[in-house]
């Protein structure tokens, strides 16, 4: 199916199958699937739509953040929902697998759905603050208030964790002090743990290093037989040679090389025993320092002693931060006060501005419902302030409770006919009253509301005749700034469409099949006259849906 970017009806005989069309829709919306919804006999149900992203930027972030695939040219939203008869399902955008709450963030602020047995945003009141807000222009302000918000909640974490730390540093002042002294007298130095030990190793094996050293000087360089001798005679004997045969030339500078290096190793040996002597009283110092490091290290249950020198500078810094504590928080709570009284200033405001915008906009919406059926309804807006007495937020001498939306619970309630008590409008049961309520806010919201698709079903409960023309006229007004999708049952809405699809319900080799088509020109007349005589449909049917889809024109072109 193909939608016009306005006003799309759908009619057909009860049972036709209209509301497979608004299920299918539930489920690209994040409804959960069931296996029921595939067709007997076949593996799999799919569900796909194409969406036009070009007039939804605030899809932008949403589409960066979970890294789907949506091409900047064609500007695309492809969703596509796989539902198989054991019980799995996929979920895909752009071919991308999302999961079911992603699919549900996506399409949230861009296809609004009503209908009696759907989940409606109407049906929750925290909702209702988000369609006054946008009725009155305050997201901004509101926005300002959130912001203040967090920077005040911010504040306050900053000092619970700064008093703590206060706490603690000051319970443990005379420990970090003695760590502090302990840390300091110990000359904590990264390079000397690793020389300590290489000396003490030397030292531990002194008499090995020294008959090792010995040898290694006696055979290559002071013995009566020592290869450099040998080497020596080597080099004079290939010497020789080169004066007979250029070939070795090449090999001469190898075997000086190898001479020189093994009378360096020789002399360094013979001078290395010279020099290597045991040092009682040096190692002991070297098992004490290193005992001692040792035993720090495992005190501290530090790794190494950089950890360690870590650890002391920290310890150091508390000490000198303690002494500082008082003005440090004194600052921070200056901060939050000026803080809290700059949201206190900016949700007074708010509230002052909901209490004004709550009479313009109830006084609409009761205006609307008069209109469209409900003429004894009195639409209001409950607007309360949320109070505890161990909040710091205090207006007008009450301790307020502030969230994100500002310091207000909002709340519609309706009066639906004269002696009537108002109800909460969540509490109230029939799905006609609240499909025309919502028509009622959208009708209001038309300007503002960021939500590009909306679907109606079972608006026309309960109304009929004159009531259903001027409901219709009403969602034709909204289709300026909406795509709309309605299903009715009656002609008097239907006429308003500016496309029209008939549902069909068919049996095909015992098998049930349902098929949309679009009706234009003389089949739209036809079902037209079909809604307002059934099915047998006779002359005078057709001249009364001609004269009503006149009449309908009328209506259009009047305003």
């Amino acid at each position: 199916m193909d939608f016009t970017s306005g006003l799309n009806i759908f009619t057909g005989e009860t049972g036709t199958g209209k509301s497979v069309i608004i299920n299918a829709i539930s489920q690209l919306c994040g409804e959960r699937s069931s296996p029921d919804l595939v067709k007997s006999g076949e593996t799999k149900a799919v569900i796909e739509a194409e969406l036009e992203n070009n007039r939804w930027p605030q899809i932008s972030v949403l589409v960066e953040k979970n890294n789907l695939n949506i091409s900047q040219d064609d500007n695309l939203i492809i969703i596509r929902k796989e539902i198989y008869s054991s019980g799995n399902n996929r979920i895909f955008v752009n071919d991308s697998p999302v999961t079911l709450n992603i699919l549900t963030e996506l399409t949230e602020p861009l296809i609004d759905l009503h209908g009696q047995h759907q989940h409606q945003r109407l049906l929750r009141p925290e909702y209702h603050i988000q369609y006054l807000d946008d009725f009155g222009n305050l997201n901004e302000v509101k926005r300002q208030f959130s912001d203040l918000l967090k920077i005040y909640n911010r504040k306050i974490k900053d000092l619970e964790n700064f008093k703590k730390q206060q706490a603690e540093a000051a319970q443990k002042q005379d420990i970090y002090q003695f760590q502090l002294k302990e840390l300091k007298e110990s000359n904590l130095d990264e390079d000397e743990y690793p020389a300590l030990q290489e000396e003490k190793r030397r030292l531990d094996n002194i008499e090995v290093l020294n008959q090792l050293s010995a040898r290694l000087a006696e055979t290559l360089y002071s013995g009566e037989y020592n290869a450099g001798d040998f080497l020596s005679k080597a080099e004079a004997d290939l010497h020789e040679l080169t004066h007979y045969d250029d070939q070795f030339l090449q090999l001469l500078d190898s075997i000086k090389s190898a001479r020189e290096a093994v009378e360096e190793v020789g002399r360094f040996s013979a001078s290395y025993i010279e020099n290597l002597e045991y040092d009682a009283q040096r190692m002991e110092y070297l098992n004490n320092r290193i005992n001692h490091l040792d035993f720090i290290l495992k005190k501290y249950h530090k790794e190494n002693i950089r950890e360690l020198t870590e650890y002391r500078d920290q310890v150091e810094q508390l000490i000198e931060n303690i002494d500082s504590f008082d003005d440090k928080t004194k600052n921070i709570e200056k901060e939050i006060l000026e803080i809290r009284e700059k949201v206190i200033s900016v949700g007074k405001d708010l509230s002052s501005r909901r209490k004004e915008i709550a009479l313009l906009f109830a006084e609409a919406i009761t205006n609307t419902l008069k209109q469209i059926g409900m003429p004894h309804a009195l639409f209001s807006v409950s607007q309360n302030v949320r109070t505890s007495k161990h909040s710091l937020f205090v207006i007008n001498n009450i301790a307020c409770i502030p969230d994100d939306n500002g310091f207000d619970d909002i709340c519609f309630e309706i009066q639906s006919n004269p002696g009537d008590k108002g109800r909460p409008i969540h509490k109230i049961a029939s799905g006609g009253e609240i499909s025309r309520i919502m028509l009622a806010i959208k009708s209001a919201l038309a300007a503002n509301d960021q939500i590009a698709v909306m679907v109606f079903d079972e608006i026309d409960s309960g109304i009929s005749g004159k009531i259903a023309q001027i409901v219709g006229k009403k969602m034709k007004d909204l289709a300026k700034n909406h795509q709309i999708l309605c299903v009715t049952h009656l002609p008097q809405i239907a006429v308003f469409a500016e496309q029209h699809f008939k549902v069909v319900k068919n049996l095909e080799n015992g098998r049930t099949n349902i098929t949309v088509m679009p009706v234009k020109d003389e089949n739209r007349i036809n079902e037209i006259a079909t809604l307002l005589a059934g099915e047998e449909v006779a002359f005078e049917a057709i001249e009364n849906a001609k004269r009503l889809i006149s009449e309908t024109k009328n209506m259009e072109g009047s305003h």
